[in-house]
């Protein structure tokens, strides 16, 4: 959660510092409203597999019975899809629907209080990043169940599962390759 609103940050003020305020509307803050959820659905979830393994080994991660959640599973029926990246677009789509109307609003009531003043690029460094260090904690948690339902996770075993007698390096690289199928 941290990392995303610290990336953009930094990004944002590189890019956006010295540059003319943006209004509400303008490429770089819908830019944000856009990409965001889809964006941060599939980066954020697309390497969690990697460590899954470790983690059910420390008891930490499980799987999670359909009979469980099933209000979840009927609020969010494409956590039940077996190709990660379907999963996390849904997740997104959901995400943006949810997350995309708030940021609008309030980028256009924040800048000049609704008057239609632009918003200052210093502003814009600071709140768009604070919006997109929100977004985990609604992805993270209903993308991790998706990995923990025993169709996806019976796939995330066998994509995680190196060759016998793999070292760490070459275990490591294994599952950064097939984890974004997962």
């Amino acid at each position: 959660m941290v990392m995303s609103g610290l990336g953009p940050a930094v990004c944002f003020y590189l890019i956006f510092h010295h540059t003319a305020p943006k209004h509400w509307n303008g490429a770089p803050m819908l830019g944000v409203a856009i990409a965001s959820p889809w964006g941060g659905a599939v980066l954020s979830l697309a390497w969690a597999p990697v460590g899954i393994p470790d983690a059910v080994a420390k008891g930490w991660f499980g799987v999670v019975q359909p009979s469980a959640v099933p209000r979840t599973l009927r609020l969010f029926p494409f956590l039940r899809v077996r190709v990660g990246v379907l999963r996390h677009l849904g997740l997104g789509t959901l995400a943006a629907l949810l997350w995309m109307p708030p940021l609008l609003l309030l980028a256009y009531y924040g800048e000049g209080h609704g008057h239609g003043e632009p918003m200052h690029a210093d502003d814009f460094i600071i709140f768009a990043p604070a919006f997109l260090a929100v977004l985990p904690l609604f992805i993270l948690p209903l993308g991790l169940l998706g990995f923990a339902l025993p169709e996806n996770y019976a796939r995330v075993e066998a994509k995680m599962s190196a060759p016998e007698g793999s070292g760490v390096f070459c275990t490591l690289v294994h599952r950064g390759l097939h984890a974004p199928l997962c």
